[in-house]
């Protein structure tokens, strides 16, 4: 089942660093200038998810919601970016608070996609891409 990324998500103020850090280092997460958020705001945001909707099957057996597609592209791009492994980058993924932010997971309880839904989607794009000679 295909679902698009809720673009503003609710901050809590219990589980946003930028709530908890210091004020040099909240400083710091907020910068508009530091690369996370560069990264956020000139990358993660302007994935359109809308391109990746003939991955996801229609129907009764559709299965559960797709985890967010702006998140899979954007780790992606990350990954390339570091040329880190993929299990660096789900390393980096929980417990990098400026990766998290970089991919529009501000908030503490955000859940990192599984690697499982990580490879399962990048499948889908190779599998599309033979099927139909588009490369999305």
């Amino acid at each position: 089942m295909f679902r698009k990324t809720d673009p503003n998500p609710q901050l809590d103020i219990y589980t946003a660093p930028s709530m908890q850090l210091g004020s040099r280092a909240s400083k710091k997460y907020s910068d508009p200038n530091s690369w996370h958020n560069q990264f956020y705001s000139l990358v993660t945001t302007k994935i359109d998810e809308e391109i990746f909707k003939p991955l996801f099957p229609e129907g009764k057996k559709s299965g559960r919601p797709n985890a967010s597609i702006r998140i899979l592209v954007a780790m992606s791009v990350l990954k390339e970016g570091f040329g880190c492994s993929d299990e660096d980058l789900f390393e980096k993924c929980e417990f990098d608070l400026l990766t998290r932010k970089a991919l529009g997971m501000e908030l503490l309880t955000d859940v990192t996609p599984s690697i499982d839904t990580y490879y399962l989607f990048r499948r889908r794009i190779c599998e599309y891409q033979e099927r139909t000679g588009i490369d999305l």
